[in-house]
Formats: C-alpha cells, sequence, structure tokens
C-alpha cells in the first residue's frame, strides 16, 4: 500500500503553482506529494509532465475564477474523463486540529489534486481575493490580504525583481 505522510495542502499547491517547468523538479514535487490524482490506495495513476503542467495552469485560473459557474468554461480544456467528478464534484473531508496554539484545518484527501482542489473551494468559500506576482518568471498567484496593491507573491519575488530592475538601470547608464 502507500504510506501516507501529512503535508499541509495549501503549501503543496504553492509549490505546485512554482513549478518550473523543469522535469527534474516535477517528478521531485510528484515522488514527494504521492498519487496526483485518481481513487484508491493502491492505484498510482500515472500523469505526465505535460499534464503537470496543464494542471497547474487549471489550478491557477480556478484560483483566480471565484464565480463557481464559470468554471466549466475552464473545464473545456481538458477531457471529460479527466474532470468528471475531479473538480466540480469532489469530496473531501475536513477537521480543525485544535491542540496546535493557532488552529489548523486538517483535511483527508487521497489525492494531491484532490487536497489542492479543496483548498480552492475553502479559498473561496471565505471570499479569498488573489492576485498573479508582477515578477515575469513567477507568475504564481498569491493571496490579497489587504486592499494595498502588492506586486510580488513573496520577499524573494520583491529581491529578485529589485536586482533585475537596478542591473537593467546600471547596465543603462553604462551605456549612455
Amino acid at each position: 500500500g502507500i504510506s501516507h505522510v501529512l503535508l499541509k495542502p495549501w503549501k503543496v499547491r504553492e509549490e505546485f503553482l512554482r513549478l518550473d517547468s523543469d522535469r527534474d523538479e516535477i517528478l521531485k514535487f510528484l515522488n514527494k506529494t504521492g498519487q496526483f490524482y485518481g481513487e484508491g490506495d493502491d492505484v498510482l495513476h500515472p500523469v505526465s509532465i505535460d499534464a503537470v503542467k496543464q494542471w497547474r495552469n487549471l489550478v491557477r485560473d480556478l484560483m483566480l475564477e471565484p464565480d463557481f459557474t464559470k468554471w466549466s468554461r475552464l473545464l473545456r480544456l481538458f477531457p471529460v474523463e479527466k474532470t468528471d467528478g475531479v473538480v466540480l464534484a469532489s469530496h473531501f473531508s475536513i477537521k480543525f486540529d485544535w491542540d496546535q496554539e493557532t488552529p489548523e484545518v486538517v483535511m483527508s484527501e487521497r489525492s494531491t489534486l484532490g487536497a489542492m482542489l479543496a483548498t480552492i473551494h475553502l479559498d473561496h468559500a471565505r471570499s479569498a481575493r488573489f492576485n498573479i506576482c508582477a515578477r515575469p518568471a513567477c507568475q504564481a498567484p498569491f493571496e490579497r490580504k489587504t486592499n494595498h496593491p502588492k506586486r510580488y507573491c513573496s520577499d524573494g519575488c520583491t529581491r529578485a525583481e529589485g536586482l533585475k530592475n537596478r542591473r537593467d538601470r546600471q547596465r543603462i547608464e553604462a551605456n549612455a
């Protein structure tokens, strides 16, 4: 059987959305998180690298679209057998771990994709709003927690883009 590892689903989703197109990085993620999608403890459904990239785009689009009635338009990009029962009819159970200093949501979901979709459902249920990181190399969605217009998803992206802009200015000044 498959050993069950406790992973934080929002962290898994964040890592998934930050994956670049590097085959080794995608395989490392898949090996760490286990069964990507499907039913049954003993059934590992293989998923291609291209499919992971497609799912990444869909997960991103579903996060950014809070209106569930518009999800069917996004799902049309996938064969029905891939999305039927996986996205709109997904079922997951949650409980709250009150033993932590800050209570945590504990989800029971058999697949990586199912766990990520559950986070999207929960985020939309609490009316979370998302922006896209302005760093061209990233473009990851991130939660907008205030009305302050935050452009980057993380301090790392803010620093990287600031460094790039500073080097661009220095290059322009050197050529002038």
